[in-house]
């Protein structure tokens, strides 16, 4: 029955094939500027006046963030339905630590095949 009815279509032409393949373009181009377009609305949506210092979750559905907003930080709890401000904290009490480079890759893997697992370093 299928090879019936693969008997039955036209051989595609040229020009069919021209059509199926500026097709495909249109439909790639289009396909890469939708998640442009999309990547760059979630992009927009960060500010500079509001930082995620860090971040906990309590439980399932429920984390504590702090927040640095200007130049204050407040504490807040989010949950399924909810976000509730905990308490503002002074500068003076967070500890920022500086965070660590990533290691090179390269670097990793040379000391992952030497037998060097735990160094991350030359």
């Amino acid at each position: 029955m299928i090879f019936a009815q693969l008997a039955l279509t036209p051989a595609l032409g040229f020009s069919n094939v021209i059509m199926l393949l500026f097709s495909l373009a249109f439909v790639i181009v289009l396909a890469i500027y939708v998640t442009k377009l999309v990547a760059g609305a979630k992009l927009r949506g960060f500010g500079k006046n509001l930082k995620i210092i860090e971040s906990i979750g309590v439980g399932q559905n429920n984390s504590v963030l702090l927040l640095k907003v200007g130049e204050k930080y407040i504490l807040i709890g989010t949950g399924k339905d909810s976000v509730n401000l905990l308490c503002n904290i002074d500068e003076h009490d967070i500890v920022l630590e500086e965070r660590q480079q990533t290691p090179d890759f390269k670097n990793m893997l040379n000391n992952f095949i030497r037998g060097n697992k735990n160094e991350t370093s030359n």
